[in-house]
This record gives structure tokens, sequence and C-alpha cells, in this order.
């Protein structure tokens, strides 16, 4: 929560009578070893500094130009008219979690959950024009994986999509198990199970991992501030994330 960082910037050594029982430092914060299991910001958010070949995440700065499409400053409700087109980061993080998915498909994990969470803006007329728009580039990736499946996966990548979800298979997957032949014979599978989603309080949609047990949700799900805090997301893959905050403890909560 956010008291552990409001309580830090209290003075310790104050004297006035009204504040020198706080909270802090005397009968509040303990500092407990870190359990090996523990995954805090400094496994999700790498120090650029240092190196970060070994890291189990793969982080992708998304493009200031990008802005012009999905604004993270100054929105307004008017802008759910003007989105037409899905940034390239994004439709980039889109193929990543088809892939990341078809490889967990590879490795049997074909029932389980797998999530990927876009989380853009804090206005729902936004949120739900992104869902719209999404589904028209997912239909379309879709109907490529339909089109190309069963084909010779080097004769594929002949279509620019196909070619695209090569390429982003390379630059960012270029250190796992699975190659690209097994990897692409598993994405049209993908493409038939995948849902989306788009949770706020004027959407309809309701993300429920029970009703999908037994043969698992494949979901891309776009929302703002019931995102930011609350929620769990089974199989968390991938995550497209622009949102802005001076506060520390909510930038860290939003994640």
């Amino acid at each position: 929560t956010a008291t552990p960082f409001a309580n830090i910037f209290i003075d310790p050594d104050n004297d006035d009578d009204m504040l020198e029982e706080n909270l802090f430092p005397k009968d509040f914060m303990i500092k407990v070893p870190t359990p090996k299991n523990y995954c805090g910001q400094d496994f999700f958010f790498i120090n650029h500094l240092e190196e970060a070949e070994h890291s189990p995440l793969r982080l992708i700065d998304v493009e200031d130009h990008e802005e012009k499409l999905l604004p993270i400053s100054g929105q307004k409700k008017w802008m759910a008219d003007n989105i037409n087109e899905l940034p390239e980061k994004l439709k980039e993080a889109i193929r990543a979690f088809f892939i990341s998915t078809a490889v967990r498909f590879c490795r049997g994990d074909r029932s389980e959950h797998h999530t990927m969470i876009i989380n853009v803006s804090h206005l729902a007329d936004v949120q739900n024009k992104i869902k719209t728009v999404l589904g028209e580039y997912l239909q379309d990736l879709c109907d490529v994986l339909e089109a190309t499946a069963g084909q010779n996966p080097d004769r594929a990548k002949e279509n620019g999509q196909i070619r695209e979800m090569y390429e982003t298979y390379e630059n960012i997957y270029f250190d796992i198990d699975e190659d690209w032949n097994n990897i692409f014979s598993e994405l049209f599978n993908v493409g038939k199970k995948i849902k989306q989603y788009s949770i706020n309080v004027n959407s309809p949609d309701k993300l429920d991992y029970k009703a999908y047990d037994a043969h698992g949700l494949v979901a891309i799900v776009v929302g703002g501030l019931k995102l930011s805090r609350g929620m769990t997301f089974e199989g968390l893959s991938v995550s497209y994330f622009a949102r802005s905050s001076k506060m520390y403890d909510t930038l860290m909560q939003m994640c």
C-alpha cells in the first residue's frame, strides 16, 4: 500500500507534541531479510546502468513519437474518436503475447490461462475504443494465421505480418529452446482461443477465469484504474504500460 511511503517521510526528530508520537521509525518499520522467491521492484525494473543480459524480463521502451497515437498526458474524452490505429510498439507487444502463448502451448500448458494487459488511459471511453481497434487488428492477424496455417514456416514469412511475427521472435525470444517452426505451428491455435476484454464501469465485459478452467483462457485485457489496483491476472506474460504519475507509490501499484 501507500502507507510505507507516507510514513517514511515523517521527521523522526520532530519535537512537536502533536507529531513526536508518530509511527516512524520505532513502532512501524522493521527491515527483514529478503526471501529467495520475492520479486520486488529491482526484479521488475532493471537498472539500465547495470548489465541486464541475464534478466528473465524483456523491457521495451515505448517510443516518444507514439504518444501521438495514444497520448499519455492531457487525455480528454474526445480522444476516443481519434484513435484509429494501434502504435507499432503495441502491435509488437501483441505479437510477443502470441509467441509467448505459443511457447507455453509447445511446453504442454495448453489448458492454462494466458493473459496480456494494456494500460494506457484512465478514461473508460478511450479504453473501449482501444478494444475496438484492437479487435480489428486481431481479426486481421488471425485471418493471416489461418491463411498460412500448414504452410512451410519459411515460405509463410513471405507474408508481411508473419515476417513481423518472426522478427519479434528473433528480437525478443532469441534465447529460448523452442524453434520458430514449432512456434509457428501453434500460432493459429493461439488465435482461435484469444479473447479481448475492456474492464471499466462502462463496459459489460467480465473477466472470469473460472469459466475457462477446463480449457484455459487466452485474454488481452484493456483497462485503467481497475487494472492498476486490486486485480490478479492469471498467466500474465505481457504488459503494455503507458501511464504517468508523479507519485512513486501510485506508479508502482499501477504496474
